[in-house]
């Protein structure tokens, strides 16, 4: 018969985690919601305006400008996210000379912090004296206006991003290629499988799982991205580059409208809850 000591004894080891996540997440996280239903500009009272920002939200021509770039820059990003990260993966997964060197200089950007790759990049695709069109033009290929043309602002973006972020990807892929056991290839082997045929009953379905943390965690990533267009473009040029947090940037900390910033925040929260939970739903049903 347990005490009522040791049944409660787990629940205060974990007690000050709990402390901490309701107040700092949690806590905040419901007040940003509520904020969402006034009109604060900061400094002032606020007013209750029940529906009225979400409301105003759906016909803000910026607002809807920066949802459209962000599923734009998505479903650029994602491909290259899975693809690129598995790609490398199956690469360095093979035993050669300078492996582990090789891991490192592509996961190595992954720990940069994103305002020193923002202010590098910017300065590696400058329309003038950016080292990129510099060997473009040495090339006779001509320039690229990689931040200042509409059409190829977001594009720079992603490959600034997926550069940074495709270490991560294949460290990952890489862990769950290791967890796959060599005796299955010896035996596909055996049986006359080519490489092909090893990678596609093999290889994809022992990585299903990680393929899924993956994507789940790389869409919200994109769906969340801020920092990297914020110091490299700053949403421009006309919001070509706007993602929908840095719309909630501006509104909040240029315009000081916080009660506006708060409605695209819970809009933002409820459109990631509601595809984060799609997915789990059609992993569930394929699994079953």
């Amino acid at each position: 018969m347990k005490t009522r000591f040791q049944v409660i004894e787990p629940y205060l080891y974990i007690a000050p985690y709990f402390v901490v996540f309701i107040l700092f997440l949690v806590a905040p996280a419901i007040s940003g919601m509520v904020i969402g239903f006034y009109d604060w500009p900061v400094v002032g009272d606020k007013h209750y305006l029940g529906l009225g920002n979400f409301q105003e939200l759906f016909g803000d021509p910026m607002f809807i400008k920066s949802v459209l770039n962000t599923l734009e820059y998505s479903l650029m990003y994602m491909p290259i996210f899975m693809v690129g990260g598995l790609l490398l993966a199956l690469l360095l997964n093979r035993s050669f000379i300078g492996k582990s060197a090789m891991r490192m200089i592509i996961y190595a950007p992954y720990v940069f912090m994103i305002p020193a790759i923002g202010v590098m990049w910017r300065w590696f695709l400058d329309t003038n004296y950016g080292i990129l069109n510099y060997y473009l033009a040495m090339l006779h290929l001509g320039t690229v206006k990689w931040l200042t043309n509409t059409h190829v602002a977001l594009k720079s973006i992603v490959m600034v991003v997926s550069w940074e972020v495709l270490g991560y990807s294949m460290v990952i892929f890489l862990a769950g290629l290791q967890e796959i056991p060599e005796e299955l290839y010896e035996a596909a082997e055996i049986d006359g499988a080519s490489p092909f045929q090893k990678f596609r009953m093999i290889t994809l379905p022992f990585l299903r799982p990680t393929s899924f943390f993956l994507f789940v965690i790389g869409l919200i990533g994109a769906l969340k991205t801020f920092g990297q267009p914020l110091m490299i473009t700053a949403g421009g040029p006309l919001n070509s580059s706007m993602t929908v947090v840095m719309a909630l940037f501006f509104q909040g900390f240029k315009y000081f409208r916080m009660g506006y910033a708060a409605a695209i925040s819970a809009l933002l929260f409820f459109g990631i809850l509601i595809v984060t939970l799609l997915q789990f739903r059609l992993i569930r049903q394929r699994n079953t």
